[in-house]
């Protein structure tokens, strides 16, 4: 999958553990928790499983409540709300980064990890 290899190019070649100066924010949580009616399960298809293209392990930043609202806007709307859903994923991404990183050099690199995260669903979708 072409997404799933920009993502993992920007993680392996840009987000190192230990490069940069931020660490991600210590107090837990998100900026986008995962709905309290999301439903993950993985054998019910890619609209039940967070982030299909990426995975959820992603290092020091959490997306999985960007995944879940994304998921669950794509099996509300189907094919009528995907610039919706996309549009919506990309802020809740951004709103994690900021979240995640409020300063420093990993906060831009968390940018372009969202960015070619909000491409792949596009490209895919």
């Amino acid at each position: 999958m072409i997404g799933r290899a920009v993502v993992a190019a920007v993680v392996s070649v840009f987000w190192l553990p230990g490069v940069g100066v931020a660490e991600a924010a210590p107090s837990g949580g998100n900026a986008v928790p995962v709905p309290a009616d999301y439903e993950y399960d993985p054998a019910r298809g890619p609209v039940h499983d967070y982030c299909t293209i990426v995975g959820n392990d992603l290092p020091r930043v959490d997306f999985r409540g960007a995944c879940a609202r994304h998921d669950q806007c794509m099996e509300v709307n189907g094919d009528v709300g995907y610039d919706l859903c996309h549009d919506a994923f990309g802020k809740d991404l951004i709103a994690e980064c900021d979240w995640s990183f409020p300063a420093g050099p990993d906060r831009f690199v968390c940018y372009a990890l969202a960015a070619a995260m909000e491409e792949s669903v596009r490209v895919v979708n």
